[in-house]
Order: structure tokens, then C-alpha cells, then sequence
């Protein structure tokens, strides 16, 4: 038996609720790997020849080319941050948050040829942007699980509505909350300091060409 005063409803959602795992936070080692797939990848599409023994002009193709797709990661951060933390937008708080992840992926590649002074601040910032989103997305990946399970499951429609509407308040509040926490404006001021990182890569780049 449910708790004194708790309704049908409430009580065949909380046992719904139970049964979500809204939990999506991919592990930063399977970025890690991919950053890691794609810097050999742009070693096979200059010669053939792994980043270690490769010559230098080589090598410089390959941190160019993996500079500028960081670059890019970068860029599209400072566009999708306002849709993210000012509307809330579902796919741009996950396409943010997986931005996040592969740039932190990246930093700890790329950490021992670059100053720690400029790599930990900006691996911070990467950090506060991801964590202030984590509600969020974990609400909409609860959401998707909800909107499945109404498919499958036609008896449990009124106790998933019951429950959608709660969700859809409790995001509501994260989406306020990460707003009033971490304004665009501030992130991207942050994200300067991926300039001082690139200038790193390549000017370390320059300079084993000499």
C-alpha cells in the first residue's frame, strides 16, 4: 500500500519514476577516444603514416587540421549557448553539453604542450557550462523515456501524464535557474581563452618545423 493521501496517479508514478534511469553522462574517456580516432584519422588523410614517426610537414597538417576542427567546437559553443541557457532549447542544451565533453576530451590531449595556465581555466569553464545544463538534460532524457513508455504501455497513459506535467515544471525551474547562473555573456568571455590555446598549438607546431 502507498503512503496515507497519495492517489493512484502519484502512486504508479513514483514507480514509473523508480524504473527511469535519466542518468546521460557518457563517460569523458569515450570522447576522449574519438578526439583520439580523429587525430589518426587526419594522419591517414595526409600520408598514411602515424603522428609519431610522421614528417614534420605532416605533422603540421595534422595540428592545423585538428586546431581548426577545436576552433570549430568552439564556435559553435558561443552559438548555441544562448539558445541553450536563455530558451532552453532541448537539442541545443545536448549539443552543448556533448561540445563540452569533447573539448575536454581534446584539453587532455593536447594538456602536456600546453601552459596549464591557459588550459585549467578554460577546462573550467568547460566544466560550470556542462554541470549547469546536467538538470536539464536529464529531465529531457527522462521525458524521452516517458513519451516511449506511453507508447508501449497505453494502461499507464494518466499516471505518465501526471508525471510529465511535474517534469515539465521541474525543468521549467532548471532552465531559470541555470539562466540566472550562468548568463551567455559570462561563458563566452571565458571561452577567450581558447585563443591563448590555439596560439600554443601552433606556435609549437612552428616550431618543431625549424
Amino acid at each position: 500500500m502507498g503512503a496515507p493521501g497519495m492517489g493512484p496517479h502519484r502512486r504508479r508514478a513514483d514507480l514509473i519514476a523508480h524504473r527511469v534511469h535519466c542518468r546521460d553522462r557518457p563517460l569523458i574517456d569515450c570522447d576522449l577516444w574519438r578526439v583520439s580516432d580523429r587525430l589518426s584519422r587526419m594522419s591517414e588523410q595526409t600520408q598514411d603514416v602515424p603522428l609519431s614517426v610522421a614528417p614534420p610537414d605532416t605533422a603540421r597538417a595534422v595540428e592545423v587540421k585538428l586546431t581548426r576542427y577545436l576552433d570549430s567546437l568552439v564556435n559553435d559553443l558561443i552559438e548555441l549557448m544562448p539558445k541553450a541557457l536563455l530558451q532552453g532549447d532541448e537539442q541545443a542544451v545536448h549539443a552543448t553539453r556533448v561540445a563540452t565533453r569533447r573539448l575536454k576530451a581534446a584539453m587532455d590531449l593536447v594538456n602536456p604542450i600546453v601552459s596549464k595556465d591557459d588550459v585549467r581555466p578554460f577546462s573550467r569553464t568547460l566544466r560550470k557550462l556542462r554541470r549547469s545544463l546536467g538538470n536539464q538534460r536529464d529531465l529531457d532524457v527522462m521525458g524521452g523515456h516517458l513519451n516511449d513508455l506511453a507508447r508501449r504501455r497505453r494502461s499507464l497513459k494518466s499516471a505518465v501524464q501526471w508525471l510529465q506535467i511535474q517534469l515539465n515544471a521541474e525543468r521549467e525551474l532548471a532552465k531559470h535557474a541555470a539562466e540566472d547562473h550562468a548568463p551567455p555573456a559570462r561563458f563566452i568571455n571565458k571561452l577567450a581563452g581558447w585563443e591563448s590555446i590555439k596560439a600554443c598549438l601552433l606556435y609549437t607546431s612552428d616550431a618543431a618545423d625549424e
